[in-house]
C-alpha cells in the first residue's frame, strides 16, 4: 500500500524544513557546538509555524535559585513568529514532568546567536547578564 503526502502538506514540510535550516544559520555552527547541541529536528507548531527543535547541554536552575554544576540535556525549540521574529522555549524533563528552564519571544535574527550562548552560563541568572 503507498501513502501519499497531499500537496498542501507537502509544501508546508518543504517551508519548515527551509525555515529550520535557517534558524540553524543563524544561529551559527560555533554556538550550537558550545550548546552541545543535537538531535535537530524540523517540526510544525499546532498554529501551523515551522519550528527548529534540537537538545543542547546546558547548566539547570536549581529550586533554590543556585545553578546546577552538572549540565542537563534540556529541549531547545526555536520557531518562526507570524511576526517574523522567533520565540524561544527551552525545557528539560525531571520526574515525568516538563519543566520550563526559559522562554521568551519577539527574538529577532541577529539577537538568536547571541541569546542562545547567554543560556550556557554558570551564574545565578537563567541568562549571562553580559550578553544581553
Amino acid at each position: 500500500m503507498t501513502t501519499t503526502i497531499a500537496p498542501d502538506t507537502a509544501r508546508d514540510w518543504q517551508r519548515a524544513h527551509a525555515v529550520a535550516d535557517t534558524i540553524r544559520e543563524q544561529i551559527g555552527v560555533n554556538v550550537l557546538a558550545s550548546l552541545g547541541a543535537h538531535d535537530f529536528r524540523t517540526t510544525i507548531m499546532d498554529g501551523g509555524s515551522p519550528a527548529l527543535h534540537f537538545t543542547a547541554r546546558i547548566l539547570r536552575m536549581k529550586a533554590d535559585g543556585t545553578r546546577s554544576s552538572q549540565v542537563r540535556n534540556m529541549h531547545v525549540l526555536v520557531w518562526l513568529t507570524d511576526r517574523d521574529d522567533y520565540g524561544v522555549r527551552v525545557s528539560f524533563i525531571e520526574r515525568f514532568k516538563l519543566v520550563k528552564h526559559y522562554e521568551a519571544s519577539g527574538i529577532y535574527a541577529d539577537r538568536l546567536a547571541r541569546l542562545m550562548l547567554s543560556l550556557d552560563f554558570d551564574g545565578d541568572t537563567v541568562r549571562n547578564p553580559r550578553l544581553l
